[in-house]
């Protein structure tokens, strides 16, 4: 999957369209029956020019899906195609507008078209992991997506903007389980790479574990368990 392209007026909008083609990969990375590019990979032919198959044959998968989000106000308009690498020809396609507080059943109905269009029976799970929402709230939602482009700078400014966005997501959304998941994230990482302090290594253990309490079965609140005990460890065993 590529990143979706901004077609907002403004063009400022790039955390929302990466937000969602971010979130569309979880969402098939849960289901067994397909091997999706992970986010490194895609994000890489972001804005490219190349033709599709070209792009297809590099990332080593069978179909990319593509498309564009105009954001304007409260209204989305999105378009997503999913094109066959070995011949060039979409698979499916289809567009969407819709209201701003739609953008997750979107993403749902997208997803699942791509298992329609693929022939992927989905176990009960993975139903219910792709009709997982996140959030009730679109405000905390766009809060998340901008903690996330910041994530994705890996730099301890961007970090701690990161960790801001994340937090206010869930001063709008006490339940928001994605949210602690990041704040997570953004505390190991700081911990890791800029700050060794312990307060990030205990953030982290605090909203790790917070995830995993609103939400059992959520992947990134399970990665970002592993990647604070992994930290832990090392803490632990360093000289």
């Amino acid at each position: 999957m590529l990143p979706f392209a901004d077609m907002s007026a403004e063009r400022e909008n790039g955390y929302f369209t990466d937000g969602m083609a971010e979130e569309i990969i979880n969402a098939l990375t849960t289901i067994r029956a397909l091997r999706v590019a992970s986010r490194t990979s895609s994000f890489a032919f972001k804005a490219t020019t190349e033709d599709i198959r070209q792009v297809g044959k590099k990332l080593d998968v069978a179909t990319v899906l593509e498309g564009s989000v105009r954001k304007a106000g409260n209204k989305l308009r999105i378009t997503a195609q999913l094109v066959n690498v070995a011949d060039g020809y979409q698979l499916w396609s289809q567009r969407y507008d819709r209201d701003l507080e739609d953008v997750f059943a979107i993403q749902d109905e997208i997803a699942t078209s791509i298992v329609k269009a693929l022939r992927v029976i989905l176990s009960d799970d993975e139903k219910r992991a792709i009709e997982r929402v996140p959030t009730a709230n679109v405000e905390a939602y766009d809060c998340y997506l901008r903690g996330r482009q910041y994530f994705h700078q890996f730099q301890k400014q961007s970090l701690e903007f990161a960790r801001q966005m994340f937090t206010k997501a869930i001063d709008i959304d006490p339940t928001y389980a994605l949210a602690y998941a990041g704040v997570a994230d953004c505390c190991s990482v700081l911990y890791t790479n800029f700050d060794a302090t312990e307060a990030n290594l205990s953030n982290a253990e605090t909203a790790s574990r917070r995830a995993l309490e609103l939400d059992p079965g959520l992947a990134e609140a399970h990665r970002s368990e592993e990647r604070r005990v992994g930290k832990e460890c090392r803490s632990r065993w360093s000289p």
